[in-house]
């Protein structure tokens, strides 16, 4: 709902855009019970995502949005990893997540969890899966919300209705990957100050070839060409 409110926003207020945000709360549970000892166990998390772009700024990366507090927050792997039966391959940025413009969204998150426990279930409830976050004048859209299972090395959807699932029966050693949105990006891609293009390659926010195909900076050598 707020955000809709703010596509309705920037379309009916001169001078006011900004780009979509990551969408909603993406409630993923891990639940199950504790090898040896059958005590219950829930690994609640609900990833935050990328910020829209604005006039003269990026983005924020993995942050919580103004319906949620604005403030940045991502649980410990170690506290996590020694109180349940997880292990964490992966807790990154979500490469390439952000939506391209003359100012750029912020990325998303990317966390890979084994789980080391039999009989544990998987119950995710997101959005903006289908539909990404949108960008506004002519800025792109991010990449959307993505909950995966990888099991013996394939990938496995959760149910038949994208972004929603309950009770996913997980086997013991299945990777479940939660990717969250990035944030809309905002003006012509092609207007973005190519060292600023530079720098998100250098940093891994984008690919090279991203930053040919999308913002037309040809890099060789590391270096602008």
């Amino acid at each position: 709902i707020p955000n809709t409110v703010l596509g309705a926003a920037i379309q009916a207020i001169p001078g006011f855009s900004a780009g979509d945000t990551k969408g909603c709360a993406n409630h993923c549970y891990i639940s199950g019970r504790h090898p040896g000892s059958g005590e219950a166990f829930l690994y609640y998390e609900y990833p935050a995502g990328g910020t829209g772009a604005v006039e003269g700024s990026d983005g924020d990366h993995f942050l919580r949005t103004y319906t949620e507090g604005d403030f940045n927050s991502i649980q410990p792997v170690e506290s996590l990893e020694g109180t349940l039966p997880v292990l964490f391959e992966r807790s990154d940025l979500r490469p390439g997540s952000c939506g391209h413009g003359r100012w750029r969204g912020g990325l998303g998150l990317e966390r890979r969890i084994r789980v080391e426990a039999e009989g544990a279930a998987l119950t995710v409830l997101t959005d903006r899966v289908m539909i990404p976050p949108y960008g506004v004048e002519t800025g792109g859209a991010s990449k959307g919300n993505r909950f995966i299972v990888i099991r013996d090395g394939k990938k496995v959807e959760l149910s038949d209705v994208p972004g929603k699932a309950t009770a996913f029966e997980l086997l013991r050693g299945d990777v479940v990957v939660l990717r969250s949105a990035g944030g809309g990006g905002l003006g012509d891609p092609l207007a973005r100050d190519p060292d600023a293009v530079l720098e998100d390659v250098r940093l891994g926010y984008i690919a090279g070839d991203e930053a040919a195909s999308e913002y037309g900076v040809v890099l060789s050598d590391g270096q602008i060409d």
